[in-house]
């Protein structure tokens, strides 16, 4: 199965926001999110104190739960979570 195709955006101490690239015959971060906060984790940053933000298709920003970077669920973000996000997704 080919995996799902996105671009991060920053890194902070915080946070992580990333962007869903709509791959063609790729799965979307939503449906390839257990994978795709294990390749952070692993890849990208240390997630045990940041959280993981991600823009979908449609642009909407949520958020992919997780703890000490295993998925757990989604969450979406307040309307001021979304706005200082689009900074870093524009």
């Amino acid at each position: 199965m080919n995996k799902s195709q996105y671009r991060v955006e920053i890194v902070t101490d915080l946070f992580v926001p990333i962007r869903d690239l709509d791959a063609p015959d790729c799965p979307s971060v939503t449906n390839d999110a257990d994978r795709v906060v294990s390749e952070l984790q692993d890849s990208v940053a240390d997630l045990t104190h940041r959280r993981v933000f991600y823009q979908d298709l449609a642009r909407v920003v949520d958020e992919l739960l997780h703890k000490r970077g295993l998925f757990k669920g989604f969450a979406a973000c307040s309307k001021g979570q979304r706005e200082m996000l689009m900074e870093y997704l524009l």
